[in-house]
């Protein structure tokens, strides 16, 4: 049962007397254990409803109502499902400690997932669960598999096999309707190689799309781990399977369906391809042409908005992206009317170990480390919004904006990771 938190004046449910304290019992026949069975009929025109109020009465309804109605119920907030695995290459897990409480959430839960984006893995689902996602026709889902094989996906999961036999739980999604997005974050001499090959291969024909990202390490958890790492040769020969699973796609099905994720073509320093590339972008989030969108929403926004005029500013970013931006901070400069300069300051993230190269991960000590000796960082310091924790001021490690700003002596500007954010950014520092 789901316990009523609030219930919206002037709703539906509310027009029939139901009150904060009651339960929700079951929907259309079907028990009403969490959020997501009251979702499923929020938005239907007919249904009848069991509740209990707080002396433990039945009350069912038989409701009518425009399906852009909703019956107005809100509920007490539920525990994410954490996951179950032991991944050898868990992010998580090699995490320093003394960090935010939320941080060590590994969230697993596949009711969130068609909202938020986040990747599960699907190992914590009973029977029960797939047959809910399949009734329910919960779409997208974004699926962790990293190897269609269960045999290997069990040694990556550190799970059994039979949690890792992911490929028939997909195949009955997709044949349900339901859109999955997938990923496969690759581990050197685990799930490269001929093994890449047979899951793009498999994957191809149940996902909408599936991206091939490297793993990431961080210098915290077991040394072994850093075996995993992708190195140049190794994202080169990533890079050549992906395109001939592209090409394979776009023959047998009209869709290259496959991407390999931007960090691979950096360390294997091929030029990452530009913007008709990646379609619709289906795997942004996952660093999956994220640069040539930037880069392409960078010279359309310098090219209309107009002559931009500052004096100087300092840019943050990260190893990974340092000559990236360095490219387009001399076009804005050619660009700009008013003489001036923007040093583009790489930081090198010692926090989380120099393996770490990607912007997101910048913390606040680093900045101020790396920063602080700096005698003039000129009107403004930018850095990128996302590596602020989501809807507050502070970076991954604790540290707030407002103090790093005093420490450094200079506002600092948040920026969207978003080449006309930045454009529209720069163009407001002014000097007097």
């Amino acid at each position: 049962m789901l316990l009523i938190k609030e219930v919206d004046k002037g709703s539906v449910l509310d027009g029939l007397g139901v009150k904060p304290g009651w339960c929700a019992v079951s929907f259309d026949g079907r028990a009403a254990d969490d959020f997501l069975d009251y979702c499923y009929v929020d938005g239907a025109e007919r249904l009848r409803a069991v509740f209990r109020d707080k002396k433990g009465r039945e009350k069912v309804f038989d409701i009518r109502k425009e399906s852009w109605r909703s019956l107005g119920l809100g509920f007490y907030e539920e525990p994410v499902r954490e996951c179950v695995n032991n991944c050898v290459f868990c992010f998580v897990d090699r995490l320093p400690r003394g960090m935010r409480e939320s941080l060590y959430i590994k969230d697993d839960d596949y009711r969130f997932c068609p909202v938020t984006g986040n990747y599960v893995t699907l190992t914590n689902l009973c029977d029960a669960d797939v047959d809910r996602i399949a009734a329910y026709k919960l779409s997208p889902l974004y699926v962790s598999v990293h190897a269609a094989d269960r045999n290997i996906r069990a040694r990556l999961l550190g799970v059994s096999q039979d949690a890792a036999d992911v490929m028939p739980r997909l195949e009955r999604f997709w044949g349900a309707g339901i859109v999955i997005h997938a990923q496969a974050v690759l581990c050197a001499g685990i799930n490269d190689g001929a093994v890449l090959e047979d899951t793009l291969t498999r994957l191809s024909r149940v996902c909408k799309s599936i991206s091939v990202v490297p793993v990431g390490l961080t210098k915290y958890g077991a040394r072994q781990a850093f075996a995993l790492a992708i190195d140049g040769p190794g994202a080169k020969r990533a890079i050549a399977t992906v395109d001939a699973a592209r090409d394979a796609n776009l023959r047998q099905f009209g869709d290259p369906i496959v991407y390999a994720a931007d960090e691979l073509y950096l360390k294997a320093g091929i030029e990452i391809p530009d913007v008709e590339y990646y379609g619709a972008f289906p795997q942004i989030e996952n660093g999956v042409g994220m640069w040539s969108k930037f880069e392409d929403d960078f010279a359309w926004e310098l090219e209309f908005a107009g002559a931009p005029k500052y004096r100087k500013a300092t840019l943050i970013t990260s190893e990974d992206a340092y000559p990236l931006l360095k490219s387009l901070i001399g076009r804005f400069e050619q660009k700009a009317d008013v003489q001036g300069s923007v040093a583009v300051q790489k930081i090198v993230n010692k926090f989380f170990g120099e393996s770490v190269t990607v912007a997101g991960l910048i913390t606040g000590a680093d900045i101020k480390e790396q920063l602080g000796g700096c005698s003039d960082l000129g009107e403004a310091v930018l850095f990128p919004q996302s590596v602020l924790k989501e809807f507050t001021e502070l970076f991954l490690d604790g540290v707030s904006v407002a103090a790093l700003s005093r420490a450094l002596g200079t506002p600092l500007i948040a920026v969207e990771p978003d080449g006309a954010a930045l454009v529209r950014a720069l163009a407001e520092v002014k000097g007097e």
